[in-house]
């Protein structure tokens, strides 16, 4: 038995946090810009066996969001995936149906978010979560339905949606990542 997670049990530990762009054409989605958030806790131990639990936050819109320039912005979400999904995973997922986001204060690539979800949907045991933890910026994926010939022509895609200053694009496992220069 996995589950009896207690919140006293999570100690945050960091995280990353990264940007996708997307399409769906099947489903007449265009492109579209949208930014993850991953907190990371230490691990717990169940049964014999050690799990690290993380909370994702994902699909946030933030329309004009830059990756240099994302102190002071919120995002929330009412219902499951409308559109932001909030999960914690302890050996399997657990979807939460609210989510209130927090960017506070980012210096580079370290941004320091809180996170608020709450409504288990999925009978974890733990009803809310409020979290706070210094994330670090891991790039923007860009998989495309048609993807761009090549990089330059990925990052003026990229560009309609945020600014990639600071940034190098690389090919990836069909689409391309953009990460920070070091």
């Amino acid at each position: 038995m996995h589950n009896g997670l207690q919140v006293d049990e999570l100690r945050p530990m960091g995280g990353w946090w990264g940007g996708l762009l997307f399409d769906n054409p099947a489903v007449w989605l265009g492109p579209c810009l949208s930014w993850f958030f991953v907190f990371q806790f230490a691990p717990v131990e169940r049964d014999g066996q050690g799990a690290a639990p993380s909370l994702a936050v994902e699909w946030v819109p933030l329309p004009g969001a830059g990756w240099q320039a994302m102190a002071g912005r919120r995002a929330s979400c009412h219902a499951f995936a409308r559109p932001i999904e909030a999960s914690l995973s302890f050996f399997d997922h657990h979807r939460y149906d609210t989510v209130e986001l927090q960017l506070m204060r980012q210096r580079g690539r370290a941004l320091q978010v809180v996170a608020e979800v709450d409504g288990d949907l999925d009978g974890l045991g733990i009803a809310a979560l409020r979290t706070s933890s210094r994330l670090l910026f891991d790039g923007i994926t860009i998989s495309l339905a048609h993807a761009p010939a090549d990089v330059d022509r990925a990052r003026s895609v990229l560009d309609e949606f945020t600014d990639t200053s600071g940034m190098d694009g690389f090919p990836r496992a069909q689409g391309y990542w953009f990460t920070p220069r070091d």
